[in-house]
């Protein structure tokens, strides 16, 4: 197994630091409501949220593409066949072939055993990464920046990733100590540059391989939520709260408007509902939900999930920046055996409670959308 753990943190300089996290200065300042609802995208206009709703009930045919397949188990043979599938009806087979080096990312946010369900299937990836070599003898990495733990060893081993990296003889990039680009950002909504692992921005193509969540924060915990285990733990610290205060759906927001991963695989064969993304209950949904826009895609397993996209507030935020379409076409291959309806986590309530008589349109809205009484 070969690692690339990097020493950047002792070259950067505190003029560098300040550069990249003056704007969490001011937040660290507020009181903890206006933290709420910043963490929660409570702090969107009256005029924002017009703009992302009317985007987001934009039901107008799109050419984002999203697969839907069913998968039971974690059996290889039946794993295999399911990703292939998923790649075939994506149409992205000659993109695969062509590039140089892919990068997978995928969700180990802690040191969770695989029968947990918090993380990725280390079966998931394995069989990704067997289906990839079909297409390609290309370079093949797996990087990711634990969102909560700092030892890396632990990760790789209780989440089942070492055997995968070990079997697949594929190398492993701790994206929390990778060396970094610094990227500028279109039109940010919080963040107006990005510390990106180099990985990252070198890799010809990058797969988000997250897991089907619901989360307590955020509503679901899906492609665009595991990208933020890109940003190296050696500047944000873990856990990467820095990230949650400068408003969570707005950093989302943010970077997934500068890292636009070629295909979002998500793994639903078993999820978590309730208090997600790491107390929350397993769900045995069947579904393997890809495509090649990562917002799109997110749309898709939303709706997979039982919940209505628009009462997600990460999706408002990415909806004033037009990262994808709200109304993907489906293609789908056996889905009889999906389930569909996921326990809402406790954040539909806690949104509810802050923005009562704060802004009465977000108020009003949720009083339409979830019957609130």
């Amino acid at each position: 197994m070969d690692c690339i753990i990097g020493n950047q943190s002792s070259k950067i300089h505190g003029g560098f630091l300040e550069s990249i996290w003056a704007d969490f200065y001011q937040l660290f300042a507020m009181d903890i409501e206006e933290r709420k609802k910043g963490l929660l995208g409570l702090d969107i206009t009256p005029e924002q949220l017009k703009r992302a709703l009317d985007y987001l009930q934009n039901d107008q045919p799109s050419s984002d593409i999203v697969a839907l397949v069913e998968c039971t188990s974690y059996e290889n043979d039946e794993l295999n066949e399911s990703i292939f599938h998923s790649i075939d009806l994506l149409k992205v087979e000659e993109q695969i072939c062509s590039c140089k080096e892919i990068l997978i990312k995928p969700n180990f946010i802690e040191a969770r055993f695989p029968c947990q369900h918090a993380t990725t299937h280390p079966a998931f990836l394995e069989a990704l990464i067997c289906v990839l070599r079909n297409y390609t003898n290309k370079k093949i990495i797996v990087g990711e920046g634990s969102g909560h733990e700092r030892d890396t060893a632990l990760v790789l081993q209780n989440t089942g990733l070492s055997d995968v990296l070990k079997k697949c003889s594929v190398k492993f990039v701790d994206l929390n100590y990778d060396d970094i680009v610094l990227v500028d950002v279109p039109n940010p909504l919080t963040l107006k540059r990005i510390p990106l692992p180099k990985s990252i921005t070198s890799a010809d193509i990058v797969i988000s391989a997250p897991k089907l969540k619901t989360h307590h924060w955020t509503g679901v915990s899906l492609g665009m939520k595991n990208l933020l285990g890109v940003f190296p733990g050696s500047l944000c610290g873990h856990p990467k709260n820095r990230l949650h205060w400068a408003s969570l759906p707005r950093a989302i927001a943010d970077l997934v408007s500068v890292i636009k991963p070629e295909l979002t695989i998500i793994d639903g064969i078993v999820g978590i509902e309730g208090n997600g993304p790491l107390d929350g209950v397993e769900k045995k949904a069947n579904v393997i939900i890809s495509g090649t826009n990562v917002f799109s895609t997110d749309i898709a397993a939303c709706n997979v999930m039982g919940f209505l996209p628009v009462t997600i507030p990460k999706f408002w935020f990415c909806s004033l920046k037009e990262i994808g379409s709200p109304s993907p076409r489906i293609k789908a291959k056996e889905i009889k055996k999906v389930v569909d309806h996921f326990l809402p986590p406790p954040v539909l309530g806690l949104l509810m409670q802050i923005s009562k008589n704060r802004n009465k349109e977000i108020m009003d809205f949720f009083k339409d959308f979830l019957n609130f009484r």
